[in-house]
């Protein structure tokens, strides 16, 4: 077999690659031939581009000229098809774990688009299909935080070299111009009242991780906060008193008095005596 000479490599600039097609289209070559001839000489540059990149493989080479690898006959009848959606088709995919992407709703989502290609776009392996968008690839990263986060915030400021005149940047109205959020003055009272952490912990760990928040700090805020709470407070207190008596016991142990009343009430109903355990 004649041996066959291996081509010359050649780069070219963008000025020359639109000289070259300027002359293709101004030539007697029919329109059909000027789009093959473009086309192949694009084709023949991202491949250039793509393989001086280090981003085409074998398989990908293999793929883009519509080699396909051979199988064996016995192959083909010996094994079935794989159901669409089993795990054979498809690897698992991330963030469907024990705990998956819909068991983080508090989560911040960001969404981050390709960095050259969007929906529409010819696809740059095979040349001919056009990109349509599928499913994300999905990942959760979990970071350490204190639980009362602090930003600071820069508005850049310019001043005039003649009359002195200072220019302020304006700070986005989404962001309010104020040291407690909302937000921060629930966080509070949520750690102190419903996780029981006593302000002076909640103030050694915030210092800990460089967002000091002062015990006596804490409690101002809880206390604003409960000052705009007070008017549901009360009126929940005139609800209860026109309600029916109502008794509570947030104990575990089991009222033994009680305990028999409720069988006999239950016995007399069902006519069957129980010896359930009432708790």
């Amino acid at each position: 077999m004649k041996k066959i000479k291996e081509p010359d490599c050649i780069e070219l600039t963008e000025d020359q690659v639109a000289s070259i097609k300027n002359k293709i289209t101004a030539s007697n070559l029919d329109a059909a031939t000027q789009e093959l001839v473009i086309k192949s000489m694009q084709g023949m540059i991202w491949l250039n581009k793509m393989l001086a990149a280090k981003k085409l493989s074998i398989k990908k080479l293999a793929r883009l000229f519509g080699f396909k690898t051979e199988k064996k006959k016995s192959d083909q009848h010996d094994q079935a098809p794989p159901k669409s959606g089993s795990s054979s088709d498809n690897k698992k995919q991330s963030g469907h774990g024990k705990n998956g992407q819909d068991k983080y709703p508090g989560a911040k989502r960001e969404y981050h688009p390709h960095e050259t290609l969007a929906p529409g776009d010819r696809c740059p392996l095979c040349l001919r299909g056009n990109l349509y968008e599928v499913n994300p690839g999905i990942f959760i990263n979990i970071k350490g935080a204190p639980p009362l986060q602090a930003t600071v915030h820069e508005a850049q400021k310019l001043r005039c070299a003649t009359c002195g005149e200072i220019f302020t940047a304006s700070i986005p109205k989404e962001i309010k111009e104020q040291k407690y959020d909302e937000t921060a003055d629930v966080m509070i009272a949520l750690s102190r009242y419903g996780k029981g952490v006593p302000f002076y912990r909640l103030d050694k760990w915030q210092k800990y991780l460089g967002v000091p928040l002062p015990a006596g700090t804490q409690w101002e805020r809880v206390e604003y906060l409960g000052s705009s709470l007070r008017p549901i407070y009360e009126y929940l207190i005139k609800l209860a008193a026109h309600g029916k008596v109502a008794f509570m016991d947030d104990t575990r142990n089991i009222i033994l008095d009680l305990k028999r009343k409720l069988k006999e009430e239950k016995s007399e109903r069902t006519g069957i005596y129980t010896s359930g355990i009432i708790s």
